[in-house]
């Protein structure tokens, strides 16, 4: 996953390699740092990306002996995509995102086996868990972004095609490119897990000031009324369950009485 922020960009993966149905490592990299400020993760062929990034990483380091400054992100990835079109009778099983910050400020390309190169405006996910992460990445992402929000919502796209997506798992990896190239320690780590698996991320991850309303009172009401319905309450009302967050706001104040409406709000954040 690959995430435009504002000064800079966020690029996340998980760490499972498989070969069919079975898992072949648990601790694959899929992120690489290729020049100071550029990064590249990889989704494919575990050989052909740790080849490419092989070329990739001594090509940038002999431009920066050559002209004394490093390529931009543009360079980077145009390059690559030469060597992928150059190949495109017998391709690199891989698909790629390009990502960090120079002199235009922050970049992220995708690329695809046959040398596409296409500059993403906003986010990005490759591999088989992208259709899972884009809809997280949808549904949350607002352009401008902070880099500290958009190392959550990348770590929440990752969290959640883990779970549907049987050819990812393991560890969560994750980096941020801004003046520097810093990947993100474990006890920062761990606080942003906690954060994913708590109850109280349906309200961070929705914009609580959109879900409900200011009265403490009415989410206290909304909150008890519908958990003492059951679960019947959350398999009736699913069908209601609107698809903005203005939307988010309007339910939840005009029926916060209503049971269900809380119900079906914990459902939808949580599948």
């Amino acid at each position: 996953v690959g995430v435009l922020c504002d000064g800079g960009v966020v690029l996340a993966s998980e760490s499972r390699a498989t070969m069919g149905s079975f898992i072949t490592s648990s601790s694959a990299k899929k992120i690489y740092q290729v020049d100071d400020l550029v990064g590249l993760t990889t989704a494919g062929a575990v050989g052909d990306a740790q080849s490419l990034v092989r070329m990739v990483q001594v090509e940038a380091r002999l431009y920066k002996m050559q002209r004394g400054e490093g390529m931009t992100v543009k360079a980077v990835t145009s390059m690559l995509a030469n060597i992928l079109s150059s190949r495109r009778y017998y391709p690199f099983m891989v698909q790629l995102i390009m990502g960090g910050v120079d002199r235009y400020g922050p970049k992220i390309y995708s690329l695809d086996a046959l040398g596409g190169q296409i500059e993403e405006r906003e986010m990005v996910s490759t591999g088989s868990g992208s259709p899972i992460a884009y809809g997280v990445l949808e549904s949350m992402y607002k352009p401008g972004i902070s880099i500290e929000d958009g190392t959550v919502l990348a770590a929440r796209a990752i969290h959640n095609a883990m779970k549907r997506d049987s050819a990812s798992g393991d560890k969560i990896e994750l980096v941020r490119i801004t003046d520097k190239y810093q990947e993100v320690g474990e006890p920062e780590f761990s606080e942003i897990m906690k954060l994913l698996q708590s109850f109280l991320d349906v309200f961070y991850c929705l914009q609580k000031k959109y879900f409900l309303s200011s009265n403490a009172r009415c989410r206290a009401s909304c909150l008890r009324t519908s958990m003492s319905r059951g679960w019947n309450s959350r398999v009736r009302s699913w069908s209601f369950i609107p698809t903005t967050p203005r939307n988010w706001r309007t339910m939840a104040i005009s029926y916060a009485t209503w049971p269900r409406s809380f119900a079906s709000a914990w459902w939808y954040a949580q599948t």
